[in-house]
């Protein structure tokens, strides 16, 4: 059986930049607990995902359709202390328009660009499906009295390295990437909450740490009238600063950033930076607990 505790996610995110196409971004993310005839919650767990994003003069866009399945044990008896194990497996599309690309054989002396002038490229095919499977491991720790947690996982992506190039003849394997985390929020006060999160990304020869600080304060904790605000902001090592700011009203979070590169980055970016603006709504089902009936004697 399953049903219980169900949880919706929809996230849209938009990022302008100074140069070229802005990057479009949308997800959805739906989580299932299963049960038992009793109603008790058993410890594995499903999901599925949706995932899109477009960038760039030439559309280059990513679609993901995928399933995935989760274990959890308690660790320690009575305590709020799990680890999980996950597996996920994704069909995706990478695909992009040839139109939206200018070659050198389309510019002229006195003409400048003509765009309907014919070029020599050939492209063998615009569309690519692949199959990528992926892997994940997170302990998470909660206070039993206060909002404070602790995250700390690890996860590789495309592990089986699909094909990722557009021509058949000339294949090119997808590197398989690692990524190590550690996520925690302290409850300082009864509004306030410390955020701290810093993670490790790689890729064959790349390379990439995020840090991030912010804080938390909790407007309202009633009931359906949740309203907190997060400021705060995350550095990207050697590539850039990026303030944040976030508010949360509910199952709403609207989320802004501005990207302030550092790296040489700037001198494509013209010294400025890129704001990105981030809109998610989660929704859950709670199962109804059963309520006992009242003897009618004494009603």
């Amino acid at each position: 059986m399953f049903g219980g505790n169900q949880r919706f996610a929809a996230n849209f995110r938009r990022q302008w930049a100074t140069v070229g196409e802005p990057y479009l971004q949308v997800s959805g993310a739906y989580d299932l607990r299963f049960t038992n005839k009793k109603g008790h919650f058993k410890p594995w767990s499903a999901s599925l995902l949706f995932n899109h994003d477009q960038a760039g003069d030439a559309k280059l866009s990513f679609s993901q359709l995928g399933l995935g399945a989760s274990y959890t044990h308690r660790l320690v008896p009575g305590k709020k202390t799990f680890l999980t194990f996950g597996m996920s497996g994704s069909a995706i599309q990478r695909s992009f328009d040839p139109n939206g690309l200018r070659f050198d054989d389309q510019y002229f002396l006195k003409e400048g660009f003509v765009g309907s002038q014919a070029t020599g490229e050939f492209f063998e095919a615009t569309s690519k499906w692949l199959g990528e499977v992926s892997t994940g491991v997170n302990l998470r720790i909660l206070n039993d009295s206060s909002r404070t947690t602790l995250d700390i996982g690890a996860a590789a992506f495309h592990f089986n390295q699909p094909q990722k190039n557009f021509q058949d003849q000339l294949p090119t394997r997808l590197d398989s990437r690692f990524s190590v985390y550690v996520s925690s929020a302290w409850q300082m006060t009864k509004a306030f909450d410390l955020l701290f999160s810093i993670t490790g990304q790689f890729q064959g020869a790349n390379r990439q740490a995020l840090l991030g600080v912010g804080g938390l304060y909790h407007l309202s904790s009633k009931r359906t009238r949740e309203l907190a605000l997060q400021l705060g902001g995350y550095y990207r090592a050697g590539d850039a600063f990026i303030p944040a700011v976030a508010l949360h009203f509910q199952a709403w979070q609207f989320h802004f950033s501005y990207d302030l590169n550092t790296s040489s980055l700037r001198e494509a970016s013209l010294g400025k930076g890129g704001p990105e603006v981030s809109v998610i709504y989660i929704l859950k089902n709670v199962p109804v607990i059963p309520v006992c009936k009242t003897c009618p004697t004494h009603m």
